[in-house]
């Protein structure tokens, strides 16, 4: 039988598999259409940051909104082991390291299907959209500094 820590590993493996699953088959019946559910997925997880982990947004700048954001993944859900964003380029991008989903991530980018069910990325575009701005996302694996999320807004 397996260790507690490795029934959470595979627990995790396999909502990973669950994932990509899903993920494929939509992105096999509506192909890039599939995008579009990348808001509601990021509406619904800035309601939790807000109403049950005090996450405030009016007011705030990109940048910090997004710092606060990965903060929250990282110390309240622990689906990342750091988030570090940068705003020196003229756009945002959060660095994710070690992020829960980057193997899922690279898979589905491997695949040739934009990974439209991160987290980061979504609750990023909510986020933003929240603050009145409009903005695109892309999502990338580097193997060395894990999922990186580009934020460009315009």
């Amino acid at each position: 039988m397996a260790t507690d820590d490795k029934k959470k590993a595979n627990q995790l493996r396999l909502m990973g598999i669950t994932m990509r699953g899903v993920a494929l088959g939509i992105w096999d019946v509506v192909g890039e259409t599939a995008s579009s559910l990348g808001p509601s997925i990021g509406a619904q997880t800035l309601e939790v940051l807000e109403k049950e982990m005090g996450l405030e947004i009016a007011g705030e700048k990109p940048e910090d909104v997004l710092t606060e954001i990965g903060r929250l993944f990282v110390d309240e859900f622990g689906f990342a082991d750091r988030v570090d964003v940068d705003s020196s380029s003229g756009s945002v991008s959060m660095v994710v390291n070690n992020c829960k989903m980057a193997t899922l991530t690279g898979k589905l980018i491997d695949d040739g299907v934009d990974p439209f069910i991160c987290p980061y990325r979504n609750t990023g575009l909510a986020a933003l959209k929240r603050l009145g701005l409009h903005a695109r996302a892309r999502v990338a694996f580097d193997p060395a500094k894990g999922s990186v999320i580009t934020f460009e807004l315009a």
